[in-house]
């Protein structure tokens, strides 16, 4: 009984064993196979005859792809084992599905619009003169239609009688009975009484509209000092809280702590882009502009990493005309495993920690 029990434990142990080592090999195979890419690049005068092309694979060209720039066109591909993705394939399929599904309309087809045009009837013949038969004939229906009992009485009581009217003349003549409109009276007959208050009262108002605009303007004034004032208040006020945040981030960045975290973590990356850095390069270069100050500019920065690759650098400046010609070759690999070095490294940093702890709850 034991015997068989452990002769169990020990498949499982075998399984488990076996199930370990295949997950370390996987971790191992995607940590430590590295990328494989190249680029190559060329130019022959001008912008339109600039091409390009990117290649990368990982693990024995089970993964690859490609992008190429030509002719003013992008091409990419991926693909994985035998399953791949393709830009010029995708799109050539998804129009062929929308061709394919698209419904065709009959009407449009030129055999079908022919037939019909066939079978339409041909026009009449116009005998001459049968349209002013016709328009005549219409203007008589009308007239008729027109000559009506009812449109005649309604005729005549709508024209006037001509003529004089004798009762027109009378009703002219007759007075107006009723309450007549009072003469006013002359200004001469206005008292000295009214005369002398007129002026007193337009006085009066033009002293009450004086007072009212000197009021307007004073409130104006005061509005204004007022707004000057909170603005003044406002800048201060700005002033003061941005001198606080200035003393708290001057006091943050000056601590040994972060200052040790910083210093650290630069480190790390000064490390990581020195392993990412290919392993072939050259370039050759014949470039001018029709600015020779930008010329001289980008001269003067491709001086600054020409003590690093400049066996491999083969520059021409051309102050003169506007010119790009050339070609640059590229080949480098990366690991996955740079990546966790420079994590594991940062993350077991105790500065690091804490100043990553401490940026989260900052707050200015």
């Amino acid at each position: 009984m034991l015997h068989i029990l452990f002769l169990i434990l020990k498949i499982i142990g075998i399984i488990i064993l076996v199930i370990l080592g295949l997950l370390l090999l996987l971790i191992g195979i995607v940590l430590l196979v590295p990328v494989r890419y190249k680029a190559d690049g060329r130019c022959a005068g001008d912008v339109a005859s600039l091409e390009g092309r990117i290649k990368f694979s990982w693990l024995l060209h089970l993964v690859r792809g490609y992008v190429v720039y030509k002719d003013r066109q992008l091409v990419w591909q991926i693909k994985i084992a035998w399953l791949g993705l393709n830009k010029e394939e995708g799109t050539a399929g998804q129009a062929q599905e929308e061709y394919d599904g698209e419904p065709v309309n009959i009407l449009d087809e030129p055999e079908y619009i022919e037939a019909q045009m066939n079978d339409l009837p041909e026009p009449e013949e116009k005998i001459p003169g049968e349209e002013n038969l016709r328009e005549l004939e219409e203007k008589t229906l009308e007239a008729t239609e027109v000559r009506t009992p009812e449109s005649g009485a309604q005729q005549s009581e709508e024209i006037p009688m001509e003529g004089p009217q004798p009762g027109a003349q009378q009703s002219e003549e007759v007075p107006m009975e009723g309450p007549q409109l009072k003469e006013q009276p002359p200004e001469e007959a206005l008292t000295e009484e009214q005369q002398s208050g007129e002026p007193k009262a337009s006085a009066g108002k033009e002293k009450k509209t004086i007072v009212s605009i000197l009021h307007t303007i004073c409130d104006k004034i005061a509005a204004v000092i007022e707004k000057i004032k909170y603005t003044f208040q406002k800048i201060c006020d700005n002033i003061k809280a941005l001198t606080e945040k200035k003393d708290k981030l001057e006091q943050f960045l000056t601590d040994e702590v972060h200052q040790s975290a910083f210093k650290r973590a630069w480190r790390e990356v000064k490390h990581f882009l020195k392993r990412l850095l290919p392993k072939r390069f050259r370039l050759n270069a014949h470039f001018g502009f029709e600015d020779p100050c930008l010329t001289g500019q980008i001269l003067a920065g491709a001086a600054m990493i020409y003590p690093f690759v400049g066996k491999n650098m083969n520059l021409t400046p051309d102050f003169e005309e506007q010119v790009l010609e050339g070609d640059v070759s590229v080949r480098g690999i990366f690991r996955v495993i740079y990546v966790v070095i420079a994590g594991w490294n940062l993350l077991w940093d105790k500065n690091v920690r804490r100043t990553y702890k401490d940026v989260r709850n900052f707050k200015l």
